[in-house]
């Protein structure tokens, strides 16, 4: 874990769960209060989905095209994760 991760996540919520998309490109992460996508090269923030909270951790496609999250009471929302925003 590289020191600018741990800066970014001090003082910051819980962390529940973390996921890799299968080409280790992206990770997302679960908070008390959101899912978040995250650049695993630049460790940037991509998207941040609300209204997840109460579900389990975050998991992608195997071929990376979507991102699923438990939501409350057994219901799964799916995301398009190839709609993130190109890298710089």
């Amino acid at each position: 874990m590289t020191s600018a991760f741990r800066e970014r996540w001090r003082n910051r919520l819980a962390l529940h769960a973390t996921a890799f998309s299968p080409d280790f490109n992206l990770f997302a992460t679960k908070t008390t209060e959101n899912i978040k996508v995250w650049d695993a090269q630049t460790l940037q923030e991509m998207l941040t989905l609300l209204d997840v909270s109460t579900g389990r951790g975050p998991a992608f496609s195997p071929d990376g095209h979507q991102l699923a999250c438990s939501g409350p009471k057994g219901t799964v929302k799916i995301y398009d994760a190839t709609a993130l925003p190109e890298k710089p």
